[in-house]
């Protein structure tokens, strides 16, 4: 069920000196400012550590595993756990980084990453050890360490757009009909 919306969203008119700097500082880093950014703008600090936050260990973590295989990661996070904004999102990079949705197939690296999205969905107090370790063999202490940033970022997001019913944004929803779920759920 979906909830409905339960914190406004801040404008450039009702947003504070500080979040006025915050939002112009993520335009200038050339992101898009969406329904849940807004929202996350009532307090400047909450949105630097959420948004900012997520997109440099996403940075980091594209150096380790490539961007096609983190965003199979995050969409498979968003998806298991529910959240339609972010498992759209994550689907219009996968589409616009030109793989065909219905038809493309996993890597090894990228089924392993889905086991563990789905376990950290269902249930992050018990992965089983065989999905860590089938991580641990792939990737070095450093790379889990960005990893597991990661997820607990993506799934803050999640946790945050499903909590305060963050309405889709307009630019998501071609991806909303006919939605294929390649296994996540």
């Amino acid at each position: 069920m979906k909830r409905k919306n339960v914190i406004s969203r801040v404008t450039p008119v009702t947003a504070t000196p500080e979040a006025l700097i915050a939002m112009a500082h993520h335009k200038e880093a050339g992101n898009r400012m969406t329904n849940m950014k807004e929202i996350l703008c009532h307090n400047a600090v909450c949105f630097t550590a959420l948004e900012d936050g997520s997109y440099d260990v996403g940075r980091e973590l594209v150096k380790k595993i490539g961007r096609r295989a983190l965003m199979i990661f995050s969409y498979a996070l968003s998806s298991r756990n529910e959240c339609v904004i972010c498992g759209h999102y994550f689907k219009k990079i996968i589409n616009d980084m030109g793989y065909e949705w219905e038809t493309f197939e996993f890597t090894e690296e990228e089924t392993d990453l889905l086991l563990f999205a789905q376990a950290l969905a269902e249930d992050p107090n018990h992965v089983p050890d065989d999905v860590y370790e089938a991580l641990q063999a792939r990737y070095d202490e450093e790379t889990m360490v960005i990893l597991v940033t990661h997820a607990v970022f993506t799934l803050a997001n999640n946790y945050f757009n499903n909590i305060v019913g963050t309405e889709i944004d307009d630019y998501l929803l071609p991806y909303v009909d006919g939605d294929v779920n390649k296994n996540f759920k």
